[in-house]
Parts: C-alpha cells; structure tokens; sequence
C-alpha cells in the first residue's frame, strides 16, 4: 500500500485539539495528511490559534462531511467526534465498502464515560479506534460488522508513557482541569471551588490554577455547554477567594509544563497527565455526584488505577503512581500511526 493522503476535519474544540495531537504522531512517522477547518464549527479565534497556531491546511464546506465522495481524493478521514451529516451518511451506506470515498477512521473522543451512546457512534465506521481494551470485545458483540469495518485499540492521548521526562519548569502548583458539564450541578461545582479555594489557603506560597476548557463566552452552541463557568461562580458567590486560586486558559502543553499536580473529575487531562509523568488526583467523591451521569463511570474506569482521591487525599497532597496493570489495559504502544496505515490497508484489501 502506497503511503495514504489523510483528511483531518475539525468542527469544534474537541475535534480540533484531536487533529492537533494526531499532526504530531503523523508527522514523526512522516505520513502526509491534511487539516481541514470545518465551515459554521463552533470555534473561537483564540481555540484557532491556540489549538493550531499554524492555521489549516484547508477549508470545507459543512456538506463535504455528509458526501465523502467529494474528498475522493483522500484515502482516509481521521476524526474523534463524529460530524452528525457524516454518521448518517455512515448510518444510510451502512455495511458498504467504501468505494470512490474515503476510509472513516473513528477515534473516541477521550475517556468514552458514555460508553453505549460512544460505541453505537461508531458502529458505522470503517476503522473504530476503542480504549480501554476490553471495549473492543464489547464492540464485537453488540455491533455485528461488515466484512471489511475493522476495530482496534489506542488513542493518540492514551499513548503508553515512558520514562518521565525532565520538566524543568515544573512548579508546586496545582491545576484543577475544569470540564463545562461535570460537576453536574451548581452544589456540586461550588463545592470543587470551595475545595480549590481550602487548597489555595493552606499554602499561600503557591498557586491553584483553575485550567479552564474554554472561557465562559466561547463554545455557546457547543453540544456539551457549560451552565455555570468558573470565572462566573468565583465572581459572583466567591469573591473573596484567595488571590493565589487564579483561573487560566493556557495550553493543555503549558499546564503540564507547569503543574506539581494534577487534579480532575471527569476529564480525560487525567491521561495526558500520566503521559507527562505529573502527579494527578481523580476526584468523584463531589456533592451531588449521584446527580451527574459521569461520575459513576469514571470511578468504575479508574477503580484499579490507584489514582482514585479521596477528599483527605485532595487536601492532603498525598498522591500515588498509576498501576501497572491499568496501564497496561488503557494505554497503547506508541506506533499508532503505523497501526492506523495498517488497519487502513486491512480495509482497503477487504473492497
């Protein structure tokens, strides 16, 4: 097989921030590929330059996304989150070769906590890229296959971690990797913030960072939109928060760059942390948390990671490495791309 031209489309945050990591791994395995920007996406100005300082490579009508043989001259669609206009297309060809149009090759979006809802989004694909492992068979089961749909295991951000770099830069401070949906509720986010604000005031040497996903006036019409924003919940029922709990939109880079430790609910910042060898805390144990539908599968994904805090943990400090054996069903080898050409191949061959 020739070495494919891959199509990365990006419609919003998540799509975007995915095409941006995916660039790094296909540009170390020198595998050619394009960046397309969406038309009528839900981005900002500041996601564009920050997520993809370099700019796309391109530009696509929303309607490219529901007709694949309009990019015929791509091999391969590389995304996480499924554009609606091309999983019907998906949906209505279903059990078609891809003939005259690209592979779709499917990633999840992160950690999948709708695992039901995530593996029906995919059945339809030609490649489904799952993690952890146990999800591939479980996706064998419940979604019979056409000859040639191919499913495997990885994510470009559950990349198995080396040895851990040496981060220079690192600091004492802790960063809290906010999610717009999780926490669920408005008792439940007050009550991280009041945890954020204990931390901040138990050691006003440092800082505790709030890393914001976006800014309270961006992604308005994002699918996962969030109800009560940080920046606004500190303003308006905090406002004498301790001047060293400080709210920032840096990069997920920057933060791991910076962080002494890592703290998360739901977000799948937990796994790029581990990567980066930062100490991180998982904490589900919120008020509230039987209200919000993420939380329970989160607690059941990491039960084994060791990384699960609680509330004592959290204000402690106290944290512990992942376990091996999680690691082992959650993180992949680092030839994913060269997996991917491959299961690309596979497909091709099966046509």
């Amino acid at each position: 097989m020739t070495t494919p031209r891959l199509l990365l489309p990006a419609v919003d945050d998540t799509t975007l921030m995915f095409a941006g990591s995916m660039r790094q791994l296909l540009r170390a395995a020198g595998i050619p590929h394009h960046i397309a920007l969406i038309e009528g996406g839900h981005l900002s100005d500041r996601q564009r330059a920050q997520y993809l300082p370099e700019g796309p490579d391109l530009t696509l009508p929303s309607s490219a996304m529901g007709d694949p043989s309009a990019l015929s001259n791509y091999d391969a669609l590389v995304i996480n989150r499924l554009p609606w206009n091309l999983k019907q297309m998906l949906e209505h060809a279903r059990g078609i070769s891809p003939m005259g149009r690209p592979v779709v090759v499917s990633f999840q979006t992160g950690l999948d906590l709708t695992p039901d809802i995530g593996l029906a989004n995919r059945r339809d694909v030609d490649v489904a890229f799952l993690t952890p492992r146990s999800r591939l068979g479980r996706f064998r089961r419940d979604f019979p296959r056409a000859p040639h749909q191919r499913v495997a295991f990885g994510h470009p951000a559950f990349r198995r971690p080396g040895p851990p770099a040496p981060r220079p830069e690192a600091t004492d401070d802790v960063y809290f990797f906010a999610q717009a949906i999780s926490p669920a509720t408005l008792g439940a986010r007050l009550h991280m913030l009041d945890i954020l604000i204990a931390m901040a005031r138990t050691r006003p040497d440092r800082n505790v960072w709030i890393k914001l996903r976006h800014r309270p006036d961006e992604n308005r019409d994002h699918v996962h939109r969030e109800r009560w924003s940080y920046p606004e919940l500190l303003a308006k029922h905090r406002p004498d928060a301790p001047p060293n709990l400080r709210v920032t939109d840096c990069t997920m880079a920057e933060a791991m760059a910076l962080a002494g430790r890592g703290l998360a609910c739901t977000s799948t910042a937990v796994v790029e942390l581990i990567r980066a060898g930062v100490p991180v805390h998982v904490h589900v144990d919120y008020v509230e948390n039987y209200l919000d539908p993420l939380a329970a599968p989160m607690a059941e994904l990491f039960a084994q990671s060791g990384l699960i805090a609680s509330l004592d943990e959290v204000l402690d400090g106290v944290t512990r490495p992942p376990s091996q054996a999680w690691l082992e069903d959650f993180f992949c080898e680092d030839d994913l791309a060269e997996t991917m050409l491959r299961e690309i191949a596979a497909v091709r061959a099966a046509v």
